[in-house]
This record gives C-alpha cells, structure tokens and sequence, in this order.
C-alpha cells in the first residue's frame, strides 16, 4: 500500500508543481523509514525478559546493576538494560527472536550492538534474518559495561511478508565470558530514485 501511494504522489504531479511535489515525495519517503523493531534496546518488560521477544533458555534481559555486583564497571550507552547469552556457564545455542512486518524484496539496514565479556576467547553471535545468516565473533572480552560494545550495519533482503530476526548464542560456552546484546534496530533501505528526488527537494 505504501508503494502505491508513492507512486500515485508522483504521478498525480507530474504536471510541474515543482518544490511542492517534491515535498509530497520526501512526506511519503519519510514514513517508509520506520523502525521494525520493537524494544530494540530491551528497556521494557520484567527481570530477565524483554517485551516484543521470545527468550530460549538464558538469552536474557538483565541490569548494568546486576552486573556491577559481581565485578564489572560502567553501563550500557543504550540504557540500563541489555541481553546476555551464555550466562552462568549455560550451554550455548540459547536465542532470542522477533517477527518483522516486511515487503517481500525490499531491502532492509539491520543495526546493533554486541559484545564480550570476560576472558573467553569463543564468544560468537549468529544473526539470521531474511537472506542474511552470519556469524560475527568477539574474543576480546571486558568487564567494562560501557566500552566493550561494537556496533554493527548489515543489509539483507525480505523473503516474505513476515521475517524471523533471529540472534543465537554459537560460543563454546565457557565459564569465563558471556556475549551481550544491545540497541537493535531495522530499517527499511530507500530505493536510490527516491535518494535523488529526496536532494533535489532541497
């Protein structure tokens, strides 16, 4: 539906209105541009769930206070609360998910933020969502809640109408590092006509 109103905005204006019709565009443009996620930073919901989420096993929601009482400084630049994997020495393969509204085709910008903690060598996050499934690893490890995040930026297309994003704990599980998640966010890509009309309007 929102495509069509895009293109019905152009072709209703092609007589000549100029700026205004520009306008009209980057109106449109600006409402495709939504977040999909919900509760991306993980802020809401009760000890140790996220609203919006499914949790598996100890992928949880936890407190830069938790933390802080057992050896680690600082707090998550993205808020008081963040996901954990592997905590407690658990078995690896615990995950958390959500379900995306999508457009089949469209081209989506994923972003978050991850992290080590710890001495273990083996943390790996993998991250599955429409035509993307990779792994991305962190042996650093740091006890330290407000530096130890990397920030991440990766594209992938839509499938379906619906899509599963999907972060899992691969780790070897040890004792001596758990992985942290944190400020997840999607986005839909604009197509780059629409780019242009967008610095034309300007």
């Amino acid at each position: 539906a929102l495509e069509q109103e895009m293109k019905m905005h152009f072709l209703l204006n092609r007589g000549g209105l100029g700026r205004g019709v520009s306008l009209a565009g980057m109106i449109v443009l600006a409402g495709a541009s939504q977040a999909l996620v919900t509760n991306g930073s993980f802020q809401s919901g009760p000890e140790f769930y996220a609203d919006g989420w499914t949790h598996h096993w100890t992928a949880w929601a936890r407190t830069d206070s938790t933390f802080n009482g057992v050896g680690y400084v600082g707090s998550s630049p993205y808020g008081g609360r963040f996901v954990t994997f592997n905590e407690g020495n658990s078995a690896p393969l615990n995950w958390i998910k959500q379900d995306l509204v999508t457009v089949v085709g469209q081209e989506y910008a994923l972003r978050f933020a991850y992290g080590a903690s710890g001495n273990d060598s083996d943390q790996r996050l993998n991250v599955k969502v429409g035509t993307l499934d990779t792994v991305f690893l962190d042996g650093t490890g740091s006890y330290n809640l407000s530096t130890l995040w990397q920030e991440v930026e990766v594209n992938f297309f839509a499938t379906s109408t619906t899509t599963e994003l999907l972060f899992t704990d691969v780790g070897s599980g040890g004792h001596q590092g758990d992985m942290f998640l944190d400020n997840v966010s999607v986005e839909a890509v604009p197509e780059p006509a629409l780019i242009g009309l967008l610095g034309l309007a300007m």
